[in-house]
């Protein structure tokens, strides 16, 4: 068969991403767009988009005679009854949608859902973990879920959210991505070299994780005035550490390194005068929790010789 660009139907347009694109849409998403199918009740379909579900359910009821392997049938005979507390009924209808082919995301988790609300604790996780194996939902997916109330304390759902979590938002569970959490915090800097200095006498720095842990993100501020930030993250395709600056300035640095030796170390270059290249060394040194150092470095002869260009001790502000 043949056809032509631009002629799917869109209902058949519809099917088809809900079908090759569950992880995509989400539970609820998918599950949405695939109920909208249109069945051959009408009146059926009218209540179920009102939330009429005891004229939805006899509507459908009546249907699923006719039509025995309608999924779509049987998977909103399954909501109808849920949402009139008909646990037992429920379950045999998404059992039935199951069977002949609704989509799985949608149909694993609803079943989970009337199994947590049946009390069947083994079965409900196990339908739940089903739905976590597919993967890409948000966690609050399950703990938002007021019918997975009696497993909050399980262990099992513990685990399960645990894992969905670190699936959805990989830095949190990452070590690297948590190597430079030692300079998150707000921070009065001065000069290393001056342990008289008054706090803040060289500027402030607001370093807070952001985008669920993947960046740490600079927020400066300099006594004599001057902002800049920078983005701060570990790059899974280097498997190094980058800092990306800008400053209100226009100054600009690109820096790639690692942690190392107890310190993070970052190398990057800049151009000089006349376009010469200009070596950039920039180190975070951790002295206790709530002293870091900060030291720049330049090189003008290839690496050959360096001058420190500003060396700072950040000291932690406590909350008033």
């Amino acid at each position: 068969m043949t056809m032509r660009r631009g002629s799917l139907r869109p209902s058949l347009l519809k099917a088809l991403l809900i079908a090759s694109c569950p992880v995509l849409l989400g539970v609820h998403l998918a599950e949405s767009l695939f109920a909208q199918a249109p069945t051959a009740a009408p009146k059926a379909d009218s209540a179920y988009f009102k939330s009429d579900w005891t004229t939805a359910l006899a509507g459908y009821a009546a249907l699923a005679v006719r039509d025995t392997a309608n999924p779509v049938v049987w998977f909103r005979i399954g909501v109808s009854q849920q949402s009139l507390g008909h646990f037992p009924e429920a379950l045999v209808a998404f059992v039935m949608a199951r069977r002949f082919g609704f989509q799985p995301l949608s149909v694993e988790m609803r079943l989970a859902r009337t199994h947590a609300k049946l009390g069947n604790r083994d079965k409900a996780i196990a339908y739940a973990d089903s739905v976590a194996t597919i993967g890409g939902m948000p966690p609050t997916t399950f703990t938002d879920e007021a019918d997975f109330t009696s497993l909050r304390a399980d262990p099992r759902f513990v685990a399960l959210v645990r894992r969905v979590t670190d699936a959805r938002y990989p830095c949190h569970a990452s070590p690297e991505a948590h190597q430079f959490d030692f300079w998150i915090g707000q921070w009065d800097v001065a000069p290393w070299g001056q342990p008289l200095a008054p706090a803040g006498a060289a500027g402030f720095n607001d370093v807070h994780p952001i985008l669920e842990q993947c960046i740490v993100f600079e927020n400066w501020h300099g006594a004599q005035g001057g902002d800049g930030k920078s983005f701060n993250y570990y790059d899974r395709n280097l498997s190094k550490w980058r800092q990306i600056w800008m400053a209100d300035g226009g100054g600009a640095l690109d820096y790639t390194g690692e942690f190392r030796d107890g310190a993070m170390r970052f190398d990057a270059w800049t151009l000089g005068p006349g376009g010469r290249r200009v070596l950039q060394k920039l180190t975070f040194t951790a002295f206790g929790k709530d002293t870091v150092r900060q030291t720049f470095e330049a090189s003008q002869d290839s690496g050959k010789t360096w001058a420190v260009t500003f060396d700072g001790r950040y000291v932690r502000r406590r909350a008033p």
